[in-house]
């Protein structure tokens, strides 16, 4: 899982670009996804075609490349599940509740708040820390490389699921899996001592 971090100015640029914030790798797994995996030709096209677009693009993305790692590393993504964790409980109501039902109370909007607040200062930080580069930098890295990378580079794919994590939909559905993992944790520990 990868961070909100940084991503409301990668977002305005985004959408200041006129670009979908729906991610476009799932919009062609939808739409294509019986067709990837009946013509492995057309899957080693794209994968040749990734690598050339790749070539030479290290340096371009350098502060973005370190974001990635960042982001990918264990403690950063242990941090996710803390953070659901910790906040889990408030979305317990929720559970087995149709999206389209819920009652979206302030708490989950203040909670969201700070998921967001919480990642991006991270990554502001460790952008701070290592001093290759400015957060402005890493915003228009990113904005770049989803202007000219193809559809299936990496780094674009890191951007996308980014950007993914960002909209409170995506949150809402973390926090409620979470909070149903909680559930049913609390339901199989009581059957257990029920069993005593």
């Amino acid at each position: 899982m990868w961070s909100a971090g940084s991503c409301p100015g990668i977002e305005r640029a985004h959408r200041a670009r006129g670009h979908s914030l729906v991610p476009s790798y799932l919009r062609y797994y939808s739409i294509h996804q019986p067709l990837l995996i009946s013509d492995p030709l057309s899957q080693d096209e794209d994968a040749k075609e990734n690598s050339e677009a790749g070539e030479g693009i290290i340096e371009q993305y350098e502060l973005l490349e370190k974001v990635m790692e960042f982001c990918m590393s264990k403690d950063f993504e242990g941090q996710f599940d803390d953070f659901a964790a910790e906040h889990a409980e408030l979305f317990i109501p929720v559970v087995g509740v149709a999206t389209a039902d819920i009652e979206h109370k302030l708490e989950f909007h203040d909670c969201y708040t700070g998921y967001l607040e919480h990642f991006e200062g991270r990554i502001k930080k460790y952008i701070e820390r290592i001093g290759e580069g400015t957060v402005e930098e890493f915003y228009d890295q990113c904005s770049d490389a989803l202007d000219h990378l193809p559809e299936f580079h990496p780094k674009r794919f890191f951007i996308e699921a980014l950007l993914a994590t960002t909209e409170y939909p995506i949150f809402l559905t973390l926090m409620v899996g979470e909070a149903r993992k909680i559930g049913e944790k609390a339901d199989a520990d009581a059957e257990e001592g029920g069993h005593k």
